[in-house]
């Protein structure tokens, strides 16, 4: 039956049935989203229960270099960094790698400093009420608030063309051996 319907339909016919489908589809998503905006700019109204990102109290101090070992950890109620550098704040704060970072000055990557950031008591409380993963996520955003506010940092994306290398296989075909276990020593491979 399925085949003489199929038979029965020409071109415009098929034209047709194709509009009303549209039709039917396309109409109710139009209404539905004039109808929607409304709502969607009352429901965007700023919601009182999300935690401001911010710490209420930052101690920064240039290490003195009597501190073992370099180390960032949060604490229950804020975060204590020891001869931390801010190419190391930086990483850790943005997923970006050294290499990224153009006309950072000479200190960057040398001068250490040991950061004290506690939150007020309420902040640290609605910090515990949330998930794991939206608590990581909200101490990450007052991780880069303080570094914004207290180091002036602003940054700037941009694209750019850099060298790149292309591993291709020769016209022959590759040329590798098999290593045998005797032949790989630390001095073979430099």
């Amino acid at each position: 039956m399925i085949e003489r319907v199929a038979r029965k339909l020409d071109f415009s016919r098929q034209l047709l049935l194709g509009i009303a489908a549209m039709l039917g589809v396309g109409v109710p998503v139009v209404f539905g989203m004039a109808i929607a905006t409304p709502s969607q700019t009352q429901s965007q109204a700023p919601n009182t229960g999300i935690v401001a990102p911010s710490y209420g109290v930052v101690s920064i101090k240039a290490n003195k270099g009597d501190n073992a070992g370099r180390k960032i950890l949060n604490t229950p109620d804020g975060l204590t960094a020891t001869a931390v550098t801010m190419q190391m704040a930086i990483r850790l704060a943005y997923p970006i790698e050294d290499n990224q970072v153009v006309g950072a000055p000479k200190w960057f990557a040398s001068d250490e400093y040991d950061i004290e950031a506690k939150m007020d008591s309420g902040v640290a409380e609605e910090l515990r009420k949330l998930a794991q993963d939206e608590r990581n996520h909200q101490r990450l955003r007052m991780f880069r608030a303080m570094l914004a506010d207290r180091f002036k940092l602003t940054l700037h994306r941009e694209t750019r063309e850099l060298p790149a290398y292309t591993l291709v296989i020769a016209k022959n075909g590759p040329k590798f051996q098999k290593s045998k276990p005797d032949d790989i020593s630390p001095s073979s491979l430099w």
